[in-house]
């Protein structure tokens, strides 16, 4: 977990600003690694979804083309992680199987809290300081200043990877649209 710095008398050369964790590159690095992996959560939601809704309106026969460039372009408008996930939340309600949409909620939570690390790395601001090298600090509004190093990233990084894994494998136990239809 990135530990709070304190900041006290013996505490200086911290810098903010652009460009300054390029200085410690391996970790900057880390922070993208952790956007990767979240844009990998996200678009196993977007797949979720579409195939939620394959699956729902299959029974009409409507193309399956138009319905993954709909589902698509609706996921892609929507800016918040909280929205998208109600509009799943929603979609796997219109199944037949409940236990779906109870593996969903379930999961939820952990989704989000790996929404708000994510957010927190990419919307606050990023320094130095000379008496940690080997670290990144964080200045973030809610928290203060934070130290993170090559192991809080990685720690983000496999709880996001995880995360991916569990939407896939509910991804996976989905109805396929084709074994939805009834003649």
């Amino acid at each position: 977990m990135p530990q709070p710095l304190k900041r006290n008398g013996s505490i200086h050369g911290i810098i903010f600003g652009p460009g300054k964790i390029l200085e410690r590159a391996e970790l900057a690095a880390h922070i993208a690694n952790v956007i990767s992996d979240w844009r990998n959560v996200e678009e196993t939601l977007e797949l979720t979804y579409g195939k939620i809704l394959r699956a729902s309106i299959s029974k009409n026969r409507q193309s399956h083309g138009v319905t993954d460039i709909l589902s698509q372009q609706i996921f892609d408008s929507i800016y918040t992680l909280d929205t998208k996930l109600k509009l799943i939340d929603r979609a796997l309600k219109v199944l037949d199987d409940t236990t779906h949409h109870e593996t969903f909620v379930k999961l939820r939570p952990e989704i989000r809290k790996r929404g708000q690390e994510r957010n927190n790395l990419v919307h606050n601001t990023w320094g130095v300081c000379e008496a940690y090298p080997e670290a990144l600090i964080l200045n973030s509004f809610d928290d203060g200043l934070m130290i993170y190093t090559i192991k809080d990233f990685v720690d983000i990084s496999t709880r996001t990877q995880l995360v991916a894994r569990k939407l896939l494998a509910l991804f996976s136990k989905l109805p396929d649209s084709r074994s939805r239809r009834k003649g």
